[in-house]
């Protein structure tokens, strides 16, 4: 693994002309493997999602209610049920996901390796189940890089744009959306419950009262020990005076 070479030029030219991917990477560097691989498949993530949202406004889903969608129902890709949506919403396109990733060689193979390594690294890292060397993180980065470049390279001569730059550059354009779009018979999924909100400012008043009880409470326990304390002292003394 040790040949493994990431941010050649092709990579680079690349990014140039993607400022949405380039803008998920802007403050990594590769100096520090474990930090640019998260970035980098962090950016894969965002293209799958991207990919569904250009499908949602493929089937005329306005761009508030196309990103609330996958605000409350998107999830991380997985072999099955990511390629059956794609189906879906793609199907006015007459565009399988197959159709995809038999289009370019290779590209099967790094959608597997995309699912089987770089995904499982990124959560073993997030979650804090184990460490991974240098090697197997520049291979998982280079997975990642390849993956990012031919998919999207790909996709943009299915559809008329790339889902990684800007979208209202598509060729057709999207169409424009119509409010109150059926979501359930478009996507075949039942909407999850939404998922809470909560400003800043409330989660700064909740963290703040948290602190005080615990303050409040770690002074009063503080307190307490300091009355038992006089409370036994005169006891004590009773006691060793009575066996005198």
């Amino acid at each position: 693994m040790s040949d493994i070479q990431v941010d050649r030029a092709e990579w680079c030219k690349w990014l140039a002309g993607h400022r949405t991917i380039k803008s998920k990477i802007l403050n990594t560097s590769i100096s520090n493997k474990e930090a640019y691989f998260l970035s980098i498949h962090a950016a894969t993530e965002s293209m799958f999602r991207r990919i569904l949202f250009v499908g949602l406004r493929f089937n005329k889903v306005t761009y508030k209610e196309a990103d609330d969608w996958l605000y409350h129902n998107d999830a991380t890709p997985e072999r099955t049920k990511f390629p059956c949506l794609f189906d879906r919403l793609y199907q006015s396109n007459k565009i399988s996901w197959n159709d995809v990733i038999e289009s370019d060689p290779g590209l099967k193979q790094l959608w597997d390796l995309w699912l089987d390594y770089s995904k499982i690294i990124r959560n073993h890292i997030s979650h804090g189940i184990r460490k991974y060397s240098d090697e197997w993180l520049l291979c998982g980065i280079k997975i990642d890089q390849e993956l990012l470049i031919r998919m999207d390279h790909v996709l943009a001569a299915k559809i008329g744009g790339s889902v990684c730059s800007d979208l209202t550059k598509f060729n057709p354009r999207l169409p424009k959306g119509s409010k109150g779009m059926d979501l359930k018979e478009i996507t075949d999924r039942k909407p999850r419950p939404p998922r809470p909100k909560i400003t800043l400012i409330k989660v700064k008043e909740a963290l703040n009262n948290s602190i005080n009880k615990m303050r409040c409470k770690a002074d009063g326990a503080q307190e307490l020990k300091h009355i038992m304390e006089i409370d036994e002292f005169p006891s004590t003394t009773q006691h060793s005076r009575s066996l005198v």
